[in-house]
């Protein structure tokens, strides 16, 4: 995922069970594809390089199948594990944090900044 063109485009799949999108760049370049599992009660999730699912890049799969206080764990395509990502639940009004967890180094962000918790995680899988 190296020298991205800018803007990104998200195409969403309408009329299919399990949520997939893809994602291209301003070429029309594919960047990822993006597919859950359907009828599994944790997340699965599987992103490939384009919509012909034939290069896995990574998988997603959450601890739980309840959502509260999940942890979602980052592995690439060869089943080695690259971080996590939870999310910690805290006491109204204030939002949730978001930790990510990267070869035992951890980082925490607000909901607003949860992006880069997730950075924090992705940038060892590309």
């Amino acid at each position: 995922m190296e020298n991205l063109n800018y803007p990104l485009t998200i195409k969403f799949k309408f009329g299919v069970i399990n949520p997939q999108f893809s994602v291209v760049d301003v070429n029309g370049t594919p960047v990822a594809y993006v597919k859950q599992k359907a009828f599994k009660l944790k997340e699965d999730i599987s992103v490939f390089r384009s919509e012909a699912q034939a290069d896995l890049r990574f998988k997603i799969v959450a601890d739980r199948w309840l959502d509260y206080n999940a942890s979602y764990s980052f592995s690439d395509a060869s089943g080695t594990d690259k971080g996590r990502l939870k999310k910690e639940q805290r006491e109204a009004p204030a939002p949730p944090t978001h930790s990510a967890h990267n070869k035992g180094s951890r980082a925490s962000a607000t909901t607003v900044a949860s992006v880069w918790a997730v950075h924090s995680v992705c940038k060892g899988l590309f």
